[in-house]
């Protein structure tokens, strides 16, 4: 299995202790161990999390406001990849690392039981879990649409379900924030799509949770618990490196 550890730099004789413990169960990627001099960080920080089987997430004060310890999750949860966080004693766990199955660093079987995390988070998402995914509108030259010229501008974003389950006729999206109209329903188009359930130019200017819910044909339905935005656009945006003007779109979704 290979493992990649996501830390805050003021956290590394901690995360070394925890990169030990892990290395008994695998190949673990830590950055202080993993990346040359000469190479080009960001670069290998990218490669190194699409080919990781799971995440491991040292959550402390300092990573909780760490941009790149969010970058490095949020990769994740688009893509897919398995999340398991390690928190600290005394700790607040940010909303968005909750929904991730969380483990005490002072456990004794610390390597174990983050395998048996990953791999249980793994099977969840061989299941077929549909999962949100969300990207920025862009002009013609490539340019991030916003709707005006002021400092944090409304930013129109569209929005699909990844992997719903095949028979599903439609999906209700919620956002769970003080905006107009946060309810809508999109129903399957005839026609084969590469962005099932596609609604487009939401605009929004910061992050907000959003769920959905989609119905089969005999009234079943299926729920996606509340995500971050953020980290929906964040992972639809990582395997690749992206422009200025997609990452400062980004940042100010991160912000706000």
């Amino acid at each position: 299995m290979k493992l990649f550890l996501s830390y805050g730099s003021s956290d590394r004789p901690l995360a070394r202790q925890i990169m030990t413990a892990l290395s008994t169960q695998g190949e673990v990627f830590f950055d202080e161990m993993s990346i040359s001099a000469s190479s080009e960080w960001a670069a290998v920080i990218d490669t190194a999390l699409r080919s990781a089987d799971g995440v491991v997430v040292l959550v402390t004060q300092q990573s909780a406001e760490s941009h790149w310890v969010t970058y490095e999750y949020a990769y994740a949860t688009g893509r897919g990849i398995p999340v398991v966080a390690l928190t600290a004693r005394g700790v607040t766990v940010p909303a968005p690392i909750r929904r991730f199955q969380t483990i005490s660093v002072d456990a004794q079987e610390l390597a174990a039981r983050v395998v048996h995390g990953l791999q249980h988070a793994q099977r969840v998402h061989e299941l077929g879990q549909p999962t949100l995914i969300a990207k920025f509108v862009q002009d013609k030259d490539g340019r991030v649409v916003r709707q005006s010229k002021s400092r944090v501008p409304e930013i129109l974003i569209d929005l699909w379900v990844s992997n719903p389950p095949p028979n599903t006729t439609k999906v209700a999206y919620e956002i769970l924030a003080d905006v107009d109209d946060p309810r809508w329903t999109v129903r399957r188009r005839a026609e084969a799509t590469a962005r099932p359930f596609l609604t487009k130019d939401i605009s929004l200017y910061g992050d907000v949770d959003i769920t959905a819910c989609g119905t089969r044909p005999d009234g079943t339905q299926w729920t996606i618990e509340p995500v971050r935005l953020y980290d929906s656009l964040a992972g639809y945006y990582q395997g690749s490196t992206p422009d200025r003007d997609i990452a400062r779109a980004l940042n100010q979704f991160r912000k706000n």
